[in-house]
């Protein structure tokens, strides 16, 4: 496996792409390729431009298995980008963004007031991006999920404005090839994370103090960045003289004067950061006589902080070479050292679209089952409507026929049925309870047992149910007769008689002479329970 680094140098007037330089370090060996722009594709529109970069790229990125690989690392070039300072409340990043593209107010009769280069460079969205640096800001990005922060008042915190036009339409059309960046930094940030802590592997100081890096460009300009721990905190540019060498290769040149400049840049800085840099790092090309003396000059002016000189053939490809140093073995991707253009890094590609189309997929579906469930919810309401009218008109026609004019009473229906129903159970109410018939036919049986002797002759018997006194008269052959038979009523078993009472003769009763005998007893008292029927016997 290698780390590919991709070296993106940007035309920021026309938004075009100007070269691009692809680092393919593998182990034990690197390679170094570059491509530029056409002059005569200068009519071309940016578009156009960025998929010839692809393309090209895509052709050298592709492996022996046909398929491409992905860029570990894109590094922008700084030519037209800013870093700058602002008052905000906190290093929030929608806060810094808010602030740093919002115009500056009127001067009242003068009209409006001259744009700032912080607002100039970051007053289009289309054009650059803009997000706060130092570990102040990476902070504050982790803990972010706080959302009761107080409100602090306003502090300077430096801003990063970076010009990613192109960027963005070359990893648009990157991700059209199925190559994917994983990493996006600018070259300040590079610096930051090349020069400020070791490459992967090799011993070395890591600690809190401010690092400041300098690269001489051998296009004719230097590149600084103020770094800690391998976090930018600060950049600039500025642009130096060529001279042309002996051998025809163009070398800046730096004097006293670049030293000063910069130095006063610093010292502007350090008063809105409250820091400065202790030591400072300084890459430059080789073969440039005034490198010593421009590395002096800052040193002196700069006191207090120890100066390391690297001298190379190509300063920004030995940055590249210590990023790519930096990439783990194996994966292909830049580890989390320093921080990254994060508007680019986290921008949207085929992956996330992908994602998005099944998403609207799923919902679409999920619209669909709904639109098929409340179809037939629909119909089965309207079914369930047609069977309740069904039921209605059903026992409305009852009602008519069993209670005419119910539906129209001013009690409704229901009070009309319930008067009706009141009025049924009335008419089929049963009879009142009344007293239980006696048992005559069971008594005349018992009672015969004593009057189907041949020596008693009986005149009358009366069991009315409906009385309670039992009348019995009979005619004896005697008075001694007529008390044995009296004797024989209160004895007889199962009787329902009781109380008879003594014979009553007749007045002109003679003594030896049958007699007419009347017995009266009454019904027991057990016998008159109330009971459903009427009637009696007799």
């Amino acid at each position: 496996m290698s780390a590919r680094i991709v070296y993106l140098a940007q035309d920021p007037r026309a938004g075009k792409i100007r070269s691009l330089r692809l680092v393919n370090e593998r182990l034990g060996g690197s390679a170094d390729q570059s491509w530029a722009a056409r002059p005569e594709d200068g009519g071309e529109i940016a578009t156009q431009v960025a998929t010839a970069a692809a393309h090209w790229l895509s052709e050298r990125l592709t492996t022996n298995d046909q398929s491409a690989s992905d860029v570990s690392l894109l590094c922008i070039d700084v030519e037209g980008s800013l870093c700058s300072w602002l008052s905000a409340p906190s290093a929030d990043a929608k806060t810094v963004e808010t602030l740093a593209r919002q115009a500056p107010s009127s001067d009242g009769d003068l009209g409006p007031a001259p744009l700032t280069p912080l607002a100039h460079f970051a007053q289009s969205p289309l054009d650059a991006s803009v997000q706060p640096l130092g570990p102040e800001a990476v902070d504050t990005a982790l803990a972010k999920s706080n959302k009761k922060a107080a409100i602090l008042p306003s502090k300077r915190i430096p801003v990063l404005v970076a010009a990613d036009a192109p960027a963005r339409l070359l990893i648009d059309a990157l991700d059209a090839r199925g190559i994917r960046v994983h990493r996006v930094t600018s070259l300040w940030q590079a610096l930051a994370a090349a020069w400020d802590a070791p490459p992967a592997g090799e011993p070395g100081l890591t600690t809190a103090t401010t690092v400041a890096t300098v690269l001489v460009d051998p296009v004719g300009r230097i590149v600084w960045s103020w770094s800690i721990r391998g976090t930018l905190l600060a950049g600039g540019t500025l642009r130096v003289p060529l001279s042309r060498s002996d051998d025809g290769v163009d070398l800046p040149i730096l004097t006293s004067d670049h030293a000063a400049r910069l130095c006063t840049e610093w010292l502007s800085w350090s008063a809105q950061v409250g820091c400065g840099p202790t030591r400072i790092v300084i890459i430059a090309p080789e073969g440039s006589p005034s490198t010593a003396d421009f590395g002096q000059t800052l040193t002196k002016l700069w006191k207090g902080a120890t100066a390391d000189f690297v001298t190379t053939p190509d300063p920004v490809l030995a940055t590249l070479k210590r990023v790519a140093a930096s990439v783990e073995v194996g994966s292909g991707v830049a580890r989390p050292t320093g921080d990254a253009l994060t508007a680019l890094e986290n921008r949207p590609g085929s992956m996330h679209r992908s994602s998005h189309v099944w998403v609207a997929a799923g919902v679409a579906a999920l619209a669909v089952a709904l639109f098929v469930l409340a179809f037939r919810l629909s119909r089965d309401a309207s079914q369930s409507d047609s069977a309740a009218n069904s039921y209605r008109e059903q026992w409305t026609k009852l009602v008519e026929t069993a209670v005419p004019g119910a539906m129209t009473s001013l009690d409704g229906p229901l009070m009309a049925l319930q008067d009706e129903v009141d009025k049924k159970e009335k008419d089929f109410k049963p009879p009142e309870r009344v007293e239980l018939a006696l048992p005559i036919l069971q008594e005349l049986e018992t009672l015969s047992m004593v009057l189907g002797s041949g020596e008693i002759q009986l005149d009358e018997l009366d069991l009315d149910s409906g009385q309670n006194v039992v009348r019995l008269r009979v005619t004896a052959a005697s008075t001694e007769r007529a008390e044995e038979i009296r004797e024989a009523l209160r004895a007889i078993g199962g009787s329902n008689i009781a109380n008879w009472s003594e014979p009553q003769y007749p007045p002109n009763a003679q003594p030896g002479q049958k007699l007419t005998v009347t017995y009266l007893g009454s019904w027991k008292e057990n016998l008159r329970k109330r009971a459903p029927g009427s009637g009696g016997n007799r």
